[in-house]
């Protein structure tokens, strides 16, 4: 999947504060959700507290960036001039993991979120890079860095798993 952000070159800096902020939000609410949903479908218990952290980074990253939104807002953007930086959404490959899940095919669905995970940290950091505003970009910097930790927790247990298989 590529991620297409052609059309921003017409957008004003507030413009693109508040399209990266939004999708943020987003993003970390569609992680929050299912992150929040699925851990009382997963049987194991490292994998629970994987999940558990990593709803709590996106609850985390959100009550700082809801803020930042609505200040961004009261700075003169109207709502309807907030357009999507990007075209990528999460909710579908979070809809497959969980249906994963339920089917006991939790290893799989762990490789999946991997790949989703890794689609969220490129967008996010993408969106640090494009904030213009010094505290919405450092904000996004630090949900990158909790985020990376999640997935390289993740993937830890993913390897050694696999490795326990062979």
């Amino acid at each position: 999947m590529t991620l297409q952000y052609s059309h921003i070159n017409h957008l004003s800096s507030k413009q693109i504060d508040l399209g990266v902020i939004s999708d943020a939000i987003n993003l970390c609410q569609a992680g929050q959700l299912f992150y929040t949903q699925t851990v009382a479908d997963a049987d194991d218990y490292n994998i629970k507290r994987i999940f558990m952290d990593m709803a709590e980074t996106r609850r985390s990253m959100l009550q700082h960036l809801v803020p930042l939104f609505q200040q961004a807002k009261q700075d003169g953007i109207a709502s309807n001039d907030v357009q999507p930086i990007s075209l990528f959404s999460f909710t579908d490959g979070y809809a497959q993991a969980g249906k994963m899940i339920q089917q006991d095919k939790l290893w799989t669905a762990i490789g999946l979120l991997l790949d989703i995970e890794q689609q969220a940290l490129h967008q996010l950091k993408w969106a640090a890079r494009q904030a213009t505003n010094k505290k919405v970009a450092q904000q996004l910097a630090e949900g990158c860095a909790w985020l990376q930790m999640g997935c390289d927790s993740m993937n830890s247990l993913y390897v050694s798993r696999k490795g326990a298989a062979n």
